[in-house]
């Protein structure tokens, strides 16, 4: 089974978790520093308030979680392929989280081609999202998705339907597994609140305490650690997500990229014309992006023959090479040109990028070795 996972995800995920480390680290020195200043000066304690009377609120009706089962090929007892869809809930607050599982199972000898969305899927952000691969069991072997999806707005929104392209042997013809959409219900965190129905009785003045030299000179030291430490903190999470972000692999983002658009061609029909535009608009750019890093200069803004001069300057001399920048020209006109290219000449051009991307490989190689 060949499924491509997409990079990006844990780079976006891992670069969040380090930009909230220096907020953490100054919410927690100003606590101890308010906590300092208030332990300097005795202080008189307010009277006791009797308990507020508590409030009412809107009850919330217990979610329902949805499981569907989907399969193909193979026969009714033993099906080639099957996906298994779970969401936890089917109502969410717009604060909340669904949890979205998809169990792929597929049969020895049936190959399914699926690359999971990386930053949104339907109405729904992307906030974490995992795979995870199992031992084949009997001949069947499951991959499990799981995604924490984030809503944006409230109302009835959707996990639209997914296709997953599969084959059921080498001679088979490819066939499309589709899922059905799945309505949430997301309800908004000011619809839940209600009046309360008695007042909370008043409570007397609070005498706040008058700090002395001593917490004084403790909350401006609290505070000249805040401003130095939390501009350096915030420099050091860039500089540490930046290095990660340039620790990728080329090879293998250009790779994933390639297999995702054979995917979309042999999907596509023979007259989407507006489908077969963007393919060949994202073929470019990927082309692009692999030059870039391979000649260490950004190249992607430059004119094709800027870019075809710069490329031959910098790298070895091959057929290969050659064909490449063929066929980005090739593409880079379909920008003006009203006639699409077709499935057939869109599949040549991304065979055209494997045959360089598997020429030019070895020199990344090189430089991971120096």
């Amino acid at each position: 089974m060949s499924v491509s996972m997409n990079h990006h995800e844990s780079i976006s995920v891992g670069a969040r978790r380090m930009m909230l480390q220096p907020q953490r680290s100054a919410v927690v020195l100003l606590a101890v520093g308010l906590l300092v200043v208030c332990g300097c000066e005795d202080h008189r304690v307010s009277p006791t308030s009797p308990p507020a009377a508590p409030t009412t609120g809107a009850s919330q009706s217990p979610s329902t979680a949805i499981n569907r089962t989907y399969s193909a090929g193979g026969t009714s007892e033993a099906p080639g392929v099957s996906v298994l869809v779970s969401a936890d809930r089917s109502e969410i607050t717009t604060a909340d989280r669904l949890r979205l599982t998809l169990s792929l199972t597929t049969r020895d000898g049936t190959a399914v081609d699926w690359l999971p969305p990386k930053d949104r899927l339907g109405d729904f952000q992307i906030a974490e999202s995992s795979q995870q691969k199992g031992v084949p069991v009997k001949g069947l072997t499951t991959t499990v998705y799981a995604f924490l999806l984030e809503p944006f707005l409230d109302g009835t929104k959707a996990i639209p339907s997914l296709k997953f392209s599969y084959r059921e042997g080498a001679a088979a013809t490819r066939q499309i597994l589709t899922t059905e959409p799945i309505a949430i219900e997301v309800r908004s965190m000011l619809a839940t609140e209600t009046e309360p129905t008695e007042l909370a009785p008043i409570k007397p003045p609070l005498h706040l305490p008058s700090p002395s030299s001593a917490g004084r000179w403790v909350v401006t030291g609290m505070a000249g650690l805040l401003a130095i430490g939390y501009p350096l903190a915030f420099v050091m999470a860039r500089r540490a997500s930046r290095r990660h972000t340039q620790s990728l692999d080329p090879v293998d983002v250009v790779k994933h990229r390639l297999a995702d658009l054979r995917s979309r061609i042999d999907l596509q029909g023979p007259d989407d014309g507006q489908m077969s535009k963007s393919i060949a608009g994202e073929l470019a750019a990927s082309l692009r992006e692999y030059l870039s890093a391979l000649v260490h200069e950004d190249v992607r803004g430059l004119l094709t023959h800027e870019l075809a001069d710069r490329v031959r300057k910098r790298t070895a001399a091959s057929s290969s090479t050659e064909e490449a920048l063929q066929v980005l020209g090739a593409l880079d006109q379909q920008r003006f040109s009203s006639s699409p290219l077709s499935p057939q000449s869109l599949i040549y051009n991304v065979e055209a990028m494997e045959r360089f991307v598997a020429t030019t490989s070895a020199h990344f190689s090189k430089e991971v070795a120096t």
